[in-house]
C-alpha cells in the first residue's frame, strides 16, 4: 500500500507565498486568544464574582440559602454553556482557515 500525501502537504503546495500566509494565520490566532480570554472573564465572573456577593442573596429556595443553588447549580450550568462556546467558536475559526488555505473539510 502507497502512502498518500497528508493533507497539510497538498495544502503546503498551493499555500499563498509565506508572509500572506503568516500574516493570515496570526490574524486567527489573535481571533482565538480573544475567544478564550472573553470565555476566561466570564469564567472568572462566574466562579468568584457570585461567590464573592453570594452572602447578600438572602432568598431561602426550598429550604436553602439561594447562593447555594446558584454555586452549585448555577455555575455548573454556565461552565457546561462555556465548554460548549468554546468548542463551536474555535470550530468555525478552524473552518474559516481551512476554506482560506483550500483544504476540505474530511467527510465533506
Amino acid at each position: 500500500m502507497q502512502p498518500t500525501p497528508s493533507s497539510a502537504a497538498v495544502s503546503a503546495a498551493e499555500s499563498p507565498p509565506s508572509g500572506a500566509q503568516d500574516e493570515r494565520e496570526q490574524r486567527l490566532w489573535r481571533r482565538r486568544m480573544r475567544v478564550t480570554g472573553w470565555l476566561l472573564a466570564v469564567w472568572f465572573a462566574v466562579t468568584f464574582g457570585v461567590s464573592f456577593f453570594a452572602r447578600e442573596l438572602n432568598v431561602v429556595v426550598l429550604g436553602w440559602p439561594l447562593s447555594f443553588w446558584v454555586a452549585a447549580q448555577g455555575a455548573l450550568l454556565v461552565y457546561m454553556a462555556l465548554v460548549v462556546v468554546f468548542a463551536r467558536r474555535m470550530g468555525r475559526i478552524d473552518e474559516e482557515r481551512d476554506e482560506e488555505r483550500g483544504d476540505a473539510a474530511p467527510g465533506q
